[in-house]
């Protein structure tokens, strides 16, 4: 892999319905699920998958990954320090992902899809992994040189990649798939490039988390004035909404076995969107969501078959 590429966005696999059909089961049963102002959220009632009303071209969604200067952004940062390693939220949770994939696989080749700096590759490699990645924005793939060294990124979309089938042992998409246009063909794409028994982990924000129900209770008690959090837990640039249930169905309705399913907390500390007193709101929220497992993201390990 390399860094030579120019990053692209290649439109959905097929020709996609997104207000009267669901891009990823095909059904009709579409609902309106909330208005936030600046777009409805339609959600299909037989696969559980939600997305915005108002979907990106190709086009936009490139603009989006390409012109942001995300390097710049404290959550795409690495530390390779042992006392970092161990106190950072964010690589503690990458641990414990890396946990349940020493169970399941041992370790092997690893492709991280949207891996940003090289964080979770860099953590993984520690682990033994053989890792590599794919990244649409330029600056972060010159970050990912310096963390894992240089010939294992390709900067570029997913889908321009050689499908090189039966390539990897394990894919991961840490908040990846709620950015894409064509869910369903992307994680097909994924399968492909899995060896037989391979495994592929997602990790998105959950529509059925406390947080987010939470933000949606505030929309419909407040006629709709008060948007926090249900706004920015639906960010103008994720495309689709998954919850634990849509995200089995994903995985199930092409075949592979859910072999673990967990949450985890949101961000906040990162978060551009809240006051310091949201903030603190949201981690109270979130604590007593952890009681429950239903934090704010999910994170979902399905294995193809054998």
């Amino acid at each position: 892999m390399s860094t030579s590429s120019t990053p692209t966005v290649l439109a959905p696999a097929k020709t996609l319905d997104y207000l009267n059909r669901c891009p990823v089961c095909d059904s009709d049963r579409i609902d309106r699920r909330y208005d936030l102002g600046e777009f409805k959220a339609l959600r299909c009632t037989s696969c559980e998958t939600a997305w915005r009303s108002n979907m990106y071209t190709p086009e936009q969604v490139a603009a989006m990954y390409e012109d942001e200067p995300y390097e710049e952004h404290p959550f795409f940062g690495y530390d390779s320090d042992a006392e970092s390693l161990r106190k950072v939220p964010r690589y503690q949770r990458f641990e414990q992902a890396l946990g349940v994939l020493d169970r399941e696989v041992g370790v092997g080749k690893l492709l991280d899809v949207g891996c940003g700096a090289g964080t979770f590759m860099a953590i993984a490699a520690n682990h033994g992994w053989d890792v590599y990645g794919v990244e649409m924005n330029e600056a972060l793939c010159a970050e990912v040189d310096k963390a894992v060294g240089t010939g294992r990124v390709t900067c570029g979309a997913f889908e321009a990649l050689d499908p090189d089938e039966h390539s990897y042992d394990v894919i991961t998409m840490w908040d990846v798939i709620e950015h894409v246009l064509d869910p369903a063909a992307f994680i097909e794409r994924a399968q492909r490039m899995l060896r037989p028994g391979g495994v592929m982990v997602l990790c998105t924000p959950d529509e059925e988390s406390v947080l987010a129900n939470t933000g949606k209770t505030i929309l419909r008690a407040s006629g709709g004035r008060y948007n926090y959090p249900a706004l920015a837990l639906h960010p103008r640039y994720h495309t689709f909404f998954f919850s634990g249930t849509s995200l089995e169905n994903l995985f199930v309705a092409r075949g592979m076995k859910v072999v673990e399913s967990y949450s985890q907390a949101a961000f906040a500390a990162h978060s551009p969107l809240a006051s310091r007193a949201q903030k603190l709101v949201i981690s109270m929220i979130e604590r007593m969501a952890g009681l429950r497992d239903r934090r704010y993201e999910r994170v979902i390990f399905g294995r193809t078959g054998e």
